[in-house]
């Protein structure tokens, strides 16, 4: 059988890549119908706008971490380059998303009738990231590999020599300018960028509007009164919260949302420059933490997402954090959930910001021994017909010349990243996304005795790590 997909469950443990894959109101509520916490938060971050402003969030720096991503051309003007792959070349494909696991293979046998000559092997594990840095450290480079180019982690694997060049291949002009600009690299694409995720608040809109929500909510109180909302009309535990694997990914996207411009106070705390105490962003997501505890999953730290998006499904929960590439296992599971899909509101502004990232991406190993097959096969998914058969199960939104966003349930976070209102997700600012890790682990013990002292001492221990070393 000529198309072979290698799966394995890899647990490795190093101190490596930690990037994620990817990778998510009530109708005149009273604002006191949220918990005490969540007022006096609300009220503090109101009367701190103005320092806020100039401290993190000004409308400067929003300019500056705004993303421009538009997929301009939907025409279908892609153009097929001239390749022609090495006979009975094998080549692996490392697949970073477990989700498009099987899209991928229908690609891969598409591929594979037009060039018979030609095998490729897709390989997909657990903990991908992990295992992809240990793998290129160790030399034993893919490929082709899905890669996430805006992370400093990836730019240090081009440096290092793992990955080719790829400016001047043709099928980077298959590609809409807006998404070349935020994977440029010091002049250079080493990678075929294709999709950026988002990430907001998965919500079931026909609970909402059966308990009397008429929309999302847009503002930090609003999300707090809809909880209450939520909760007295007997949806005892509305957030579906998996705070045992997706910690790290919920505490980087949402330190990400409460302050786009999070780096700079990070690096004034690892200067000296600024107490960790007066870093709003921590002591605003720690209260965060607080505000949601009656209304999350009561185990929040032994919730995996697989058993989280059940209870969406199942109405045994209405909310979740996660990105926009979980459509397709929410539609998976029942192809008619009423689903809707919101930006992450702030305390520490008005207005609403979406955290986008690029999502998929294919870079080629330097020194693989099939450079012609290779570059076919990235030829090939730059294509308008599978970048959109891709795009139907990876529902991100996809830069592939031609390709159309049509995602209702995600349209709402969309047309906030298109008014000017995305920005690159905070983690690729920071000094390694080694750093979310131990943000992470600081805010699960957070979860656990909500002791703030101790949260911010470990926040500041992570800080001055990276930041000084």
């Amino acid at each position: 059988m000529k198309k072979r997909r290698a799966m394995a469950v890899v647990m490795v443990s190093v101190m490596g890549l930690q990037l994620a894959a990817c990778g998510t109101n009530s109708g005149g509520q009273s604002s006191d119908t949220g918990s005490s916490k969540a007022a006096d938060a609300s009220s503090e971050a109101s009367t701190d706008a103005t320092e806020e402003s100039a401290e993190a969030v000004t409308e400067e720096k929003s300019k500056d971490s705004a993303v421009n991503v538009v997929n301009s051309d939907t025409s279908g003007t892609t153009v097929e380059g001239s390749y022609t792959p090495e006979e009975g070349a094998t080549i692996e494909l490392f697949t970073l998303k477990q989700e498009v696991v099987g899209v991928m293979d229908n690609i891969i046998s598409e591929f594979e009738k037009k060039y018979p000559g030609v095998t490729i092997t897709q390989t997909a594990v657990s903990d991908a990231e992990t295992v992809l840095a240990t793998r290129l450290a160790a030399g034993d480079i893919p490929d082709v590999m899905q890669v996430m180019p805006a992370g400093k982690d990836y730019q240090a694997y081009y440096d290092a020599g793992y990955l080719m060049d790829l400016t001047k291949e043709s099928f980077e002009q298959n590609v809409d300018p807006s998404l070349l600009a935020m994977t440029e690299y010091n002049g250079i694409q080493f990678c075929l960028p294709e999709t950026v995720s988002t990430y907001g608040i998965f919500y079931r809109k026909d609970i909402f509007e059966k308990c009397g929500i008429t929309e999302a909510p847009k503002t930090y109180n609003e999300l707090m009164d809809d909880l209450k909302v939520l909760q007295n009309a007997g949806y005892e535990r509305p957030v579906a919260f998996d705070f045992k694997e997706s910690a790290k990914q919920i505490t980087e996207r949402v330190l990400g949302a409460f302050d786009p411009d999070c780096n700079e106070s990070f690096a004034k705390v690892a200067s000296g420059d600024m107490d960790i105490q007066d870093c709003k962003v921590l002591t605003a997501y720690a209260q965060f933490l607080s505000d949601i505890a009656p209304y999350r999953t009561e185990d929040a730290l032994g919730m995996d997402r697989d058993s989280a998006l059940s209870d969406i499904v199942n109405g045994n929960a209405v909310l979740m954090f996660n990105g926009s590439w979980l459509l397709s296992q929410f539609l998976a599971a029942d192809p008619d959930i009423e689903l809707g899909y919101c930006p992450i509101p702030s305390p520490l502004y008005e207005g609403l910001k979406v955290p986008v990232n690029v999502d998929t991406a294919y870079a080629i190993g330097a020194d693989t021994k099939y450079p012609e097959a290779c570059k076919a096969f990235v030829d090939f998914l730059s294509q308008t017909n599978i970048a959109t058969e891709y795009y139907q199960v990876d529902g991100n939104i996809n830069m592939i010349k031609g390709v159309t966003y049509d995602k209702e349930q995600l349209m709402d976070c969309y047309d906030v990243v298109m008014s000017g209102n995305g920005f690159v997700t905070v983690g690729n600012t920071w000094p390694t996304w080694d750093l979310r890790t131990d943000l992470a682990a600081a805010a699960q013990g957070y979860v656990g005795d909500e002791d703030l002292d101790a949260f911010l001492e470990a926040c500041k221990e992570a800080i001055d790590l990276y930041y000084n070393e």
